[in-house]
């Protein structure tokens, strides 16, 4: 994944140009923030680990966020509310409540895992 902000101030991100299908769905947005690469590690038939972006409040009160793309085409989100800390749960496009968790002290792994999507390591 290629990942930039773009003129609005968001995080943009575009499968890689060598991987035309980019295990994913197209291009995303998402608050500008860092990035981090997915924990190292395998387990089963695995083709290596996912792609771990997390997307921190950018200020109080605003909502926050980790995106998790994964080489077998599977994408996950976890998108939370900065001010009631409320989070959904996104799928591959699916969406459902996930638990209560503040952006002051959002954990990306643990935001994933909450909402029972893998950790970074398929």
């Amino acid at each position: 994944m290629e990942c930039t902000c773009d003129g609005g101030g968001h995080f943009v991100c575009s499968p890689c140009p060598d991987k035309p299908d980019g295990g994913g769905a197209g291009a995303t947005t998402g608050t500008a923030g860092t990035t981090g690469g997915g924990a190292a590690g395998t387990s089963g038939t695995a083709t290596g680990p996912c792609e771990v972006m997390p997307m921190p409040a950018p200020d109080v009160g605003l909502p926050c966020g980790v995106a998790e793309y994964c080489p077998d085409g599977s994408n996950y989100r976890v998108r939370c509310d900065g001010g009631t800390g409320a989070c959904t749960c996104i799928a591959n496009g699916a969406m459902k409540p996930g638990p209560d968790m503040s952006c002051a002290t959002l954990d990306p792994m643990a935001a994933l895992v909450g909402c029972g999507f893998p950790d970074g390591k398929i």
